[in-house]
């Protein structure tokens, strides 16, 4: 809950749902795409002077540009890793796991799906 509340989350919600229903997609589709982007929106709020805060119509942007950041990073401290001689040693036999998460996942349910695809 943002204190003080946000302001522009009905519109928001309603564009988002509009703009999958252009897009050809079914209602209840649309309805579950909207409710992420707005819980994203209202999640990263910004508080501007006096009153309620501005939903972040970014936010759901700004959180996939995150996930691609934390499998880029991830990506390169395997790489480092792997080209580490020394590093090897340090192994126990059954293996390790390198993991990253960003600050604020679009939802709990995408790091049970990244733990599962690995």
């Amino acid at each position: 809950m943002i204190k003080g509340g946000t302001h522009g989350s009905g519109c928001t919600h309603s564009a988002a749902i509009t703009a999958q229903l252009a897009k050809r997609i079914p209602l209840l589709e649309a309805a579950r795409y909207a409710k992420e982007f707005v819980e994203q929106a209202i999640s990263r709020s910004v508080a501007i002077g006096k009153g309620a805060a501005r939903v972040n119509q970014l936010g759901f942007t700004l959180a996939e540009a995150e996930k691609y950041q934390v499998l880029k990073n991830v990506g390169e401290a395997v790489e480092m890793l792997e080209n580490s001689r020394e590093f090897s040693d340090l192994i126990p036999e059954v293996g390790c796991n390198i993991a990253m998460a960003s600050r604020m996942p679009l939802r709990f349910r995408m790091l049970l799906q990244s733990q599962a695809g690995s």
